[in-house]
């Protein structure tokens, strides 16, 4: 077992991401352009739980909205403070900052470093008790122009949960439009438990500039992908969990709950 973000989470081999590109091969999931995810005049807001996770499941899409010109909002809920818990080299406000700094530096390889961000400052780990609170910050910000992109709403990972729950729930009422991405989800779940509806994927295909420059914004989260030596815990993020964020592409679900 490794720690994650405050909650336990098991860090084993998982599901390979072969199976998962097989998976998208045999199903066929329907290609679309940038215009078929965020079109033109509408806003993309990304919403991510912790720093990285909008560059994990997202990184591809931003890097092309941006590109397009399209205006674009990061909703970053959480400063993922307590993903290295009892370390003691990476102490929470150390971790906060870091991270910050990391997402910074990831948007920047992506040629998106000037989207707006937006901080809730909601505590990591313990998002399932906030979830209140997500809604107010989303209810601040979102309008009925939006794209919303968050984590799967069954992504293995309590605050990722919590995000999509909130998320579902004003998208709804504001009538915007609401895409889901797994994350964890890939690396937890199987194509033989059908969670995933293969009929409400989309597969968002990007060129080869954009692909290399998404593996590369994803290594800038050296906090993520470095052993703890303080408590010989082994990367959050080790590469078997990151080759399901190699693709040339990025696969969204529409609507979803």
């Amino acid at each position: 077992m490794a720690a994650l973000n405050g909650n336990v989470i098991e860090i084993n081999r998982g599901t390979s991401a072969r199976s998962w590109r097989d998976w998208t091969n045999r199903h066929n999931i329907p290609s679309v352009t940038l215009a078929g995810v965020v079109p033109p005049g509408k806003r993309l807001v990304i919403v991510s739980p912790h720093p990285d996770d909008e560059i994990l499941c997202a990184g591809g899409l931003l890097a092309l909205a941006t590109a397009s010109q399209r205006e674009c909002l990061l909703i970053a809920v959480t400063n993922g403070e307590a993903s290295h818990p009892d370390s003691l080299a990476w102490s929470p406000s150390c971790l906060a900052a870091i991270r910050a700094r990391e997402t910074e530096i990831a948007l920047s390889i992506l040629h998106s470093g000037r989207i707006q961000i937006v901080r809730a400052n909601l505590p990591d780990g313990c998002l399932n008790a906030a979830e209140p609170c997500i809604q107010s910050v989303l209810e601040k910000w979102l309008t009925p122009n939006d794209v919303v992109v968050c984590p799967w709403q069954n992504d293995g990972h309590p605050d990722h949960e919590a995000v999509a729950r909130a998320c579902f729930h004003v998208a709804n009422d504001l009538d915007a439009s609401l895409l889901q991405a797994p994350i964890w989800g890939w690396h937890a779940c199987s194509p033989d438990e059908k969670l995933i509806d293969q009929s409400a994927a989309l597969k968002l295909n990007f060129p080869r500039e954009i692909w290399h420059r998404k593996k590369t914004a994803i290594h800038a989260f050296r906090s993520q992908l470095e052993p703890d030596p303080s408590t010989g815990a082994g990367p959050i993020l080790p590469t078997h969990v990151l080759e399901h964020f190699y693709n040339p592409y990025e696969i969204f679900l529409r609507g979803c709950q």
